[in-house]
């Protein structure tokens, strides 16, 4: 039916058509909202997956070190105008690198997930647990007195040692440090200060015959002055990194018989403008951040120029330490077969400790073998300053044994002295040949070669120093 012009619809026919299509409408603002509804849920889960990313470490699920800094900033806000005791404790993984290195990264990582989730299991509800960083951990413990803080710290501690390694393939001990420091002014120690402070606890704690737990005292930064200021470590970061302001000092080792320098052991130093750096501030922070290869490479590389320039000239030799991560680092080899043109022409050695030995007795022992067939000849240092193990004698390739200068004073009591003849006929027999370290005297020089010993070192015959030095003969 055609309509008329100006015919309007009949209401019955309009009333069904307006509702379908509000129907219409409806339903689809509803599947709008819906839509809309399932969209915002998604970016809330998006947002909870950034943050979470953002301020926790996916590896081991620990907060990270800007959730780290943000914490402590609330934690400001918080107890700005209170006296609430906060103790900050610092965990670090003993000799961690080591353990990458002999067992690969992948158990490297599964060793850091199970520290982390231990010493989150130790810590009070609440308390987080933060990875600053390579196998450095933090945590703020919150109302805690120092004493409150050592017994959590302790309980870290034996749950770390408890903790089943082996099932990773890691054979060794695998234990922590701990750092702590304690603060209940919060506005008086800021956030460097109390790092600062943990730091320093925390060297104290991996100093040699140390608890593996410190807390900081003021004594300890007595003790410490002048090795975490910041422009000495500017000054050793770079001389480990590009070679800056990196000086070899060499201290002769003399023929005990004939008084004549044999070789020298090389020694580092670090000029920093009219400052001398030495070991006992270099080493410390360079075991702190990991770099000891890297400090070992830039001390081979100044030695080799010093070869190269005749400044260790043909006919003497140069005794190079090694610290244990570079024997067994990859790349050791590499580092030292340029080397092998000065062998016939100088002595060379290579000084190792039984720490070295130790951690990982198969590839060290892979690695110095490869380098005795270059031509170097090994020395194991500091004997009887640590473990003191016949074993290593008997197992590795091993030329020379340096005596640690703690035997060389068993000499002063006619009881001991007992100790260190019968230890020296026993090396001497088994054919290695002795260094004794530590000779002030010519008198001990004199009794140390009629026990057998075959080199000296020490102040008698020249201190370290950047000039090669004939010492005069002892007689």
């Amino acid at each position: 039916m055609r309509e008329n012009p100006g015919e309007s619809v009949p209401s019955s026919l309009s009333k069904p058509f307006q509702i379908a299509e509000l129907e219409k409408i409806r339903q689809s603002l509803n599947a709008y909202h819906m839509r809309l509804n399932d969209v915002n849920r998604s970016l809330d889960q998006k947002n909870r997956e950034l943050w979470k990313m953002a301020h926790h470490d996916p590896l081991t699920g620990a907060h990270n070190r800007r959730a780290f800094e943000k914490y402590w900033q609330e934690l400001n806000d918080i107890f700005a105008d209170s006296r609430t005791p906060i103790c900050l404790a610092l965990f670090d993984i003993n000799h961690f690198k080591a353990i990458n290195d002999s067992y690969g990264h992948q158990a490297g990582d599964q060793v850091l997930k199970v520290i982390a989730k231990t010493i989150q299991g130790v810590l009070r509800k609440n308390e987080r647990l933060f990875r600053l960083g390579g196998d450095e951990f933090a945590t703020f413990l919150i109302n805690c007195t120092p004493q409150t803080a050592l017994s959590i710290a302790e309980r870290c501690e034996q749950a770390t040692a408890q903790s089943n390694f082996q099932k990773f393939g890691v054979r060794e001990p695998v234990r922590i440090s701990i750092g702590l420091t304690h603060t209940d002014r919060l506005e008086n120690d800021p956030l460097q200060s109390l790092q600062w402070k943990a730091d320093v606890a925390m060297y104290s704690a991996k100093r040699p015959s140390s608890s593996s737990i410190a807390l900081f005292t003021p004594a300890m930064e007595k003790s410490t002055q002048g090795l975490f200021s910041s422009w000495t470590r500017l000054a050793v970061y770079e001389a480990v990194t590009s070679g800056k302001d990196l000086h070899i000092y060499y201290q002769p080792i003399v023929d005990l018989e004939s008084g004549q320098t044999h070789y020298y052991e090389a020694l580092v130093r670090i000029q920093h403008g009219d400052e001398l750096i030495m070991p006992s501030h270099i080493f410390p922070l360079v075991e702190a951040r990991r770099l000891e290869p890297d400090l070992d490479r830039s001390i081979i590389e100044a030695i080799f120029r010093d070869l190269e320039s005749n400044r260790i000239p043909p006919g003497s030799g140069v005794s190079i330490n090694l610290s244990p991560p570079s024997v067994v680092d990859e790349g050791i080899i590499d580092w030292l077969e340029d080397f092998q043109p000065y062998v016939r022409s100088h002595k060379l050695v290579l000084e190792v400790t039984e720490t070295a030995l130790i951690t990982q007795l198969h590839l060290a022992t892979k690695n110095l073998k490869r380098l005795r067939n270059i031509g170097f000849e090994i020395a194991l240092d500091d004997f009887g300053s640590g473990y003191s193990s016949f074993k290593y004698l008997a197992t590795m390739p091993v030329d020379i044994v340096k005596f640690d200068i703690s035997l060389v004073q068993l000499l002063n009591d006619k009881e001991q002295q007992r100790i260190l003849i019968y230890l020296a006929k026993m090396i001497i027999d088994a054919g290695h040949r002795l260094v004794a370290e530590g000779i002030e005297d010519k008198l001990t020089a004199k009794r140390l070669r009629r026990i057998g010993f075959k080199y000296g070192q020490g102040y008698l015959f020249g201190k370290p120093a950047p000039e090669l030095n004939k010492p005069a003969k002892t007689g």
